[in-house]
């Protein structure tokens, strides 16, 4: 949803406050410009996500990868000192791996998968 809205040029806080609900402007985007698919918040959340997966690409190209996705040192060496996670660490392993499943992307390289790209119609 986010890179629908930055693509959109416009301000993220009124649309993540509900400001402006995702359906009302898709609905302005639709009036703006003649498109009528931009009314359809499935279409608008695929625009998302091939967004989404062309940075990921870029990155990718870039010499950005599963290396770094990764947290601060800290969040992964030093326990919670209270809370209800006093004394853990994040272990990022396992939620980078689910992550990267939910996304479409392969496991081991967090690049998105040919099937994704394929399904996003993305062709690389």
């Amino acid at each position: 949803m986010t890179a629908f809205f930055e693509t959109g040029i416009v301000c993220l806080f009124p649309t993540l406050f509900g400001m402006i609900p995702f359906k009302l402007y898709g609905q302005m985007l639709s009036s703006t410009t003649g498109i009528d698919e931009f009314s359809d918040e499935q279409f608008l959340f695929r625009i998302g996500e091939r967004i989404w997966n062309l940075e990921r690409l870029f990155n990718i190209r870039e010499g950005f990868g599963r290396k770094e996705d990764t947290l601060p040192r800290r969040f992964k060496e030093e326990p919670l000192k209270e809370g209800p996670r006093k004394d853990h660490t994040v272990d990022l392993e396992p939620m980078l791996k689910e992550y990267y499943q939910a996304r479409g992307w392969n496991s081991e390289s967090g690049a998105p998968t040919e099937e994704k790209l394929k399904d996003l119609e993305i062709f690389v």
